[in-house]
């Protein structure tokens, strides 16, 4: 955690720096979690001293996305194959922050980051 404190004469409130979030919320199970946690990690400056473990962060995030949309794709594949009607898909709010996701890691320019973009 970065304190940044104020000269003399200013005033006395402590600010702190934004922080990368904990792999925990970046596993979460509810999307929403997973989204606040993208978007405090978008906020977060990339430094030199962050710069590993952020691209790590999205890395993992888009894995994770990656994987409930393979599952809800079976999963549906699964239910037409038997007959039954398909399953709510996924929201708006769901779908554009899984690209913004996608979009973010594409723009890290990273070669790393090809094994963690959904295949075409």
């Amino acid at each position: 955690m970065w304190l940044m404190f104020p000269a003399s004469g200013e005033s006395q409130d402590v600010v702190q720096a934004p922080r990368l979030p904990s792999l925990s919320a970046i596993q979460a199970q509810d999307w929403k979690e997973r989204r606040e946690a993208f978007d405090a990690l978008i906020e977060v400056p990339e430094t030199p001293a962050n710069a590993d473990r952020r691209r790590q962060l999205l890395f993992e995030l888009l894995t994770v996305e990656n994987e409930t949309v393979t599952t809800a794709n079976a999963r549906l594949q699964q239910r037409a194959a038997s007959g039954l009607p398909p399953e709510e898909g996924f929201t708006e709010g769901y779908t554009e922050y899984y690209a913004s996701a996608i979009a973010a890691v594409a723009r890290l320019g990273d070669p790393r980051s090809q094994r963690h973009l959904p295949a075409r």
